[in-house]
């Protein structure tokens, strides 16, 4: 897949869930994004995507093993006990993204408003073992970390800054975990504030093997 198509994917999951906080606010009668389940965000996700993408097609909560098995990054049972413990195999991510030759390319993990660090981390490790996992042989170009966060002016003062502290803390935890075979990007909004001063926004960070 061309590195454009990437960066572009990466820029939708951010318009996605832009619409999916608009869409959620209208359907709940005024509730933020925060209060819906992260697989909201993730089938907003896939349907943006499917309908900007041209000759890619979209999974959801797709089976790690099968990911894996069908990306060709395991081939054999010793592998298959082999797996960094990291990928969680047993588990499921919650998107993948298939090529126009029903190849997986890539993997993409939500989260939404999440406060809790560690949770993070195993996101982004979790995307980190499965590009490197069997390198030669395997499918798999890139990962991206997808987020949506709120921040409300009468519970968080100082909330600007702690949204920078925020996004800095991710980044920080990007360098931490992914050396110099990887290379990452990041795409983000503007946040957008109503008439209290609360505000929202949304990023992801495109991960790519190099």
């Amino acid at each position: 897949m061309k590195k454009s198509k990437r960066n572009k994917i990466a820029n939708t999951c951010v318009e996605a869930i832009s619409d999916a906080q608009d869409i959620y606010c209208k359907m709940s009668g005024g509730d933020w994004l925060l209060h819906a389940p992260e697989y909201f965000l993730s089938t907003m996700i896939a349907l943006k995507i499917k309908d900007k993408i041209r000759k890619v097609r979209v999974t959801l909560e797709n089976s790690t093993s099968e990911a894996l098995e069908e990306a060709e990054a395991i081939e054999t049972k010793q592998q298959r006990h082999n797996i960094h413990k990291d990928i969680r195999v047993d588990g499921r991510v919650d998107l993948l993204v298939w090529n126009n030759k029903n190849w997986p390319v890539g993997v993409i993990e939500v989260k939404n408003n999440c406060w809790d660090s560690e949770k993070i981390k195993s996101d982004l490790k979790r995307i980190k073992e499965m590009l490197q996992i069997n390198n030669e042989n395997n499918s798999l170009e890139f990962g991206i970390f997808t987020y949506y966060y709120s921040f409300f002016k009468g519970a968080n003062k100082g909330s600007e800054d702690r949204k920078m502290k925020r996004t800095n803390n991710v980044a920080g935890y990007v360098s931490e975990i992914f050396d110099e075979s990887f290379t990452q990007n990041i795409f983000h909004m503007e946040s957008k504030s109503d008439k209290d001063g609360d505000f929202w926004g949304a990023y992801s960070i495109l991960i790519q093997k190099t």
